[in-house]
């Protein structure tokens, strides 16, 4: 087994939340733009919008909290 370093702990956890939080921006662009060109009215845009709001949820309260957590702890 091996240990990684702090730094390399450091840059794993700053490449996650990095991925994370691109992963969670291109969601909402690709959201948007669907709306746009397929033309959904608005109720059944306002559809996908739970599924975006548990996905932020989840990235915002449990993990980028205990990544930046990590950060600072190794």
């Amino acid at each position: 087994m091996s240990v990684n370093s702090p730094i390399e702990s450091k840059r794993a956890c700053k490449a996650v939340l990095v991925w994370e939080l691109l992963v969670l921006f291109l969601l909402l662009f690709f959201l948007t733009i669907s709306r746009e060109n397929i033309g959904l009215s608005l109720g059944q845009f306002l559809q996908f919008w739970p599924i975006v709001l548990v996905l932020f949820l989840y990235q915002t309260v449990f993990s980028v909290p205990y990544e930046i957590l990590m950060l600072f702890i190794h």
